[in-house]
């Protein structure tokens, strides 16, 4: 027994093995955003408050509470917050890539399966077909709260399933809620589990009362008291309570997930295919990972590359496609099998494993160069982040020229709200408006441009803060040589680009600048020194 769970363990590394040989082949980091929680952290340790920048509103421009807090303890104990963060994010998506391997192993094998090869194959298949989606890659080091969402949910499912501990069970939903908005829809994923196993007890209503929903109603309440709102900034500056047109997005958002992720189908035969006696988890595994869809395509899905919003369906997805890839092989190979034995049984055996080692890793494959003109950009595959991820820290650079060139108390205007103000430490107004209730809650001109994220704007507004910089395009940072003006008008996207372009105030009070500094040529647009204020 202690023979098998040292090699169940060392087994269970080689997903993680296959983890750090992608993250050597590919220059992945940290993303815009990802700065966001760090500029939050840094705030609030220095004892400004829950701001954007010192002086600043009050105001809750990130989606992950428990990820503010743990990068404000790293702060306060005087970690390097980047690193802090993308060290974080790498330690969730190994104890995520462990646990699916763990969940494997203990949903769909028994005790006997200890002596023989199959306990060990297919529990480790499970792990390399989540380490195999590059997605999960790309953000195991992104610095955001990505992976460590993923690893809660899929560890509540667990725990939930398994019937082990009530007590952790709850802990786990409160952890989750405050690590991801959308997550209390999981609380009635449980309490449904609950009531289908009946389980759902006096006792358990009480203990999800004392441990999960006061907590929660207390944080609401110091949300709304500390914030002035009852959702997170983010949430109107994202949605705008768009009906039928965010779910219409959101679906184009769900499709391009599906789509080059055919593995996925084996889910479903799986659930087909599924014994009795463990088609209840399998089931179960299968809601978790189906209501997190939906629930992102209710939101709208997400502008980010790689279909970030829906790594955590990843895990549950991959699980249950090594099970219906598994019970297909049963069904294709048991009777030749009962009938080997031996060397031929040892090679068939061998076989089948080689040909599931084969066509998994190709399965991820798919999405290095995937790339479809959709009309929310949302089909943008590996090469398209590694442009992303390089941008950042061209960003990050910027922020450094700025905090050199501008005294502590300028206030600046930027279109990426991340990298930036993070390096710079000046006054930032956020164009966008992730970081400005005023923007936030202005309503979308622009419905039919579709951008998650990027759609709201409002030109006057951030003209009458009168900033010293208008950081107006996102690509115009440290190049060879300068930027010629008359190209500009190629790259306006956002509709906080094209209000602000449109307004004859900014032409007269912004002027074009090109400077030489020693990252290289930058051209920005500056406050005329002639305009009074």
């Amino acid at each position: 027994m202690k023979r098998y769970k040292i090699l169940f363990f060392c087994t269970a590394l080689i997903p993680a093995l296959l983890l750090f040989w992608r993250l050597w082949k590919y220059d992945f980091g940290l993303v815009d955003d990802a700065y966001i929680p760090m500029t939050y952290a840094r705030n609030i340790a220095q004892g400004h408050g829950i701001v954007f920048y010192p002086g600043g509103e009050r105001i809750e421009g990130y989606t992950s509470p428990s990820w503010v807090g743990w990068l404000t303890l790293a702060a306060l104990g005087g970690a390097s917050l980047p690193w802090a963060s993308q060290v974080t994010s790498l330690i969730f998506a190994l104890f995520l890539i462990f646990l699916s391997v763990v969940v494997y192993r203990n949903f769909y094998h028994s005790a006997k399966d200890e002596t023989n090869f199959m306990g060990l194959f297919w529990p480790l298949a499970a792990g390399i077909a989540v380490v195999s989606d590059v997605s999960l890659a790309a953000y195991s080091v992104s610095g955001m709260e990505a992976t460590a969402y993923s690893f809660l949910l899929l560890w509540l499912a667990y725990e939930l399933i398994r019937r082990q501990s009530d007590v952790k069970v709850c802990l786990l939903m409160l952890i989750a809620s405050l690590t991801r908005p959308e997550s209390p829809a999981f609380w009635l994923l449980c309490l449904g589990y609950w009531l289908a196993a009946k389980r759902l007890s006096k006792s358990r209503l009480i203990l999800f009362i004392v441990s999960v929903i006061v907590p929660f109603c207390l944080f609401i309440g110091f949300r709304v008291f500390y914030f002035g709102q009852l959702l997170p900034n983010t949430f109107y500056a994202k949605h705008n309570f768009g009906g039928l047109d965010l779910i219409w997005r959101g679906w184009e958002y769900t499709y391009h997930f599906f789509r080059p992720r055919p593995l996925f189908l084996f889910a479903v035969i799986g659930l087909l295919l599924e014994k009795k006696e463990m088609r209840m988890p399998s089931i179960w595994i299968f809601l978790f990972g189906l209501l997190h869809v939906f629930l992102v395509t209710l939101e709208g899905g997400d502008h980010f590359t790689l279909h970030r919003f829906m790594i955590p369906a990843v895990a549950f997805f991959s699980i249950l496609s090594v099970r219906g890839i598994y019970l297909c092989a049963e069904r294709l190979l048991e009777e030749r099998r009962k009938k080997m034995q031996g060397l031929p049984r040892m090679i068939m055996n061998g076989a089948a494993a080689l040909f599931v080692l084969i066509m998994i890793p190709a399965h991820g494959a798919q999405l290095r160069d995937y790339s479809v003109d959709t009309p929310c950009h949302f089909a943008q595959g590996l090469n398209y982040h590694l442009s992303v991820v390089k941008w950042t820290r061209s960003w990050v650079k910027v922020g450094q020229w700025l905090k050199e060139k501008y005294p502590p108390d300028a206030l600046i205007a930027v279109i990426n709200a991340g990298a930036i103000p993070y390096a710079c430490e000046l006054r930032c107004l956020d164009m966008l408006g992730l970081n400005d209730s005023v923007i936030a809650h202005t309503p979308v001109q622009y419905e039919n441009l579709c951008l998650p994220g990027h759609d709201k704007s409002n030109s006057g507004y951030v003209l009458e803060q009168k900033p010293q910089l208008i950081q107006l395009f996102p690509l115009l940072f440290f190049s060879s040589k300068p930027y010629p003006e008359n190209e500009l008008e190629d790259m306006i996207t956002y509709p906080a680009q094209i209000d602000m372009w449109q307004e004859k105030r900014f032409h007269e009070e912004y002027e074009y600048r090109t400077e030489e500094t020693r990252f290289g040529f930058i051209s920005y647009f500056e406050r005329r020194d002639n305009v009074d204020g």
